[in-house]
């Protein structure tokens, strides 16, 4: 990443080893798997928090995502507090908190409170496991898994916990490339849309299901700025209570996620990965019945006529038919 984006001088790495200071740590781990020497750096110098760390995964099991999305920022928090230089908590949560509204529902930029997240969390984790799980739709309802439900529980989790430091809770929506900085269309990790993205550039699939289309996206630029800009109105306004702020693209230009479709298939093909299967491309549909058809009619129609050409006499030995 820093060869490709910001090495464009001797300059620009020197002031980018200057300004960035990694340190080990582990959001799942107790004590955030800091050392006493780190937690003393980080007393005496950390100003404001970004809390952006977080398990993205959808399908992890909610006994194993509440200790990273949810016990690892009140952790953070709780050290924050303690630091007598910080001024301000960030936590950056997602506009997906809201699912558990009716479709098509505005999403109000305030803290949902269906219970005291502490006590939730607590007899969660205070069960077997394997119980969790195969009850896992019971807990979680009505959010969709356990990703939005723990970023839910946290949001209030800040909310009840922060006290005198000043908090702002950032919901960016489904994130796409960068418009601008560091570079037009860098995506770093395959998670989020990125996995959507992954078989879009390797062709290996190109036709996906997105409703009616209502699923906005914002680029990862806009976001990252839009979560500097928290911070520092954060800072700025009277610790009054906890914010919550939304990085969204606004309705006068608006940007969603059909068009997001058609936007990328022009870059992916002008601007190909090393090793591709296919062609890349992607196409949208707002309905299941054209997704199937056009998944049909993509890959179901030319894997019948392969078969039916591997059938015949000579071409249909069994090596070729496998």
């Amino acid at each position: 990443m820093f060869k490709e984006c910001f090495y464009r001088s001797q300059e620009c790495k020197r002031i980018a080893y200057s300004k960035v200071v990694p340190i080990g740590g582990d959001i799942g781990q107790e004590g955030l798997g800091f050392d006493e020497e780190t937690k003393a750096i980080l007393a005496s110098e950390v100003q404001v928090i970004l809390s952006c760390a977080a398990n993205t995964m959808f399908t992890e099991p909610l006994t194993s995502i509440l200790k990273s999305n949810y016990r690892g920022p009140m952790e953070l928090l709780k050290m924050a507090k303690t630091w007598s230089r910080c001024q301000v908590f960030t936590h950056v949560s997602t506009t997906a908190c809201g699912t558990h509204l009716p479709h098509n529902s505005v999403v109000p930029e305030e803290i949902y409170w269906p219970g005291d997240p502490d006590e939730i969390v607590d007899d969660i984790m205070g069960r077997d496991p394997a119980y969790v799980a195969a009850n896992e739709k019971k807990f979680l309802e009505p959010w969709d898994n356990p990703y939005v439900y723990s970023k839910s529980l946290v949001e209030r989790g800040i909310k009840k916990h922060h006290g005198d430091l000043k908090a702002i809770i950032v919901r960016p929506p489904i994130t796409s490339a960068c418009y601008k900085e560091p570079m037009i269309g860098w995506l770093d990790g395959l998670h989020a849309v990125a996995i959507t993205a992954f078989p879009m550039v390797m062709g290996i699939k190109r036709n996906f299901f997105v409703g009616h289309g209502k699923h906005w996206v914002s680029p990862g630029d806009i976001v990252s700025n839009g979560i500097i800009c928290a911070a520092a109105y954060c800072d700025a306004v009277p610790n009054e209570e906890t914010r919550v702020v939304q990085t969204c693209v606004s309705h006068v230009s608006d940007v969603k996620w059909t068009e997001f479709g058609e936007a990328g298939s022009p870059y992916l093909a002008y601007n190909p990965t090393h090793v591709g299967v296919l062609e890349p491309g992607a196409n949208m549909y707002e309905t299941t019945t054209a997704l199937e058809i056009a998944e049909f009619l993509d890959q179901g129609l030319k894997l019948k006529v392969m078969r039916a050409l591997a059938s015949l006499p000579v071409v249909g030995s069994p090596d070729i038919l496998k």
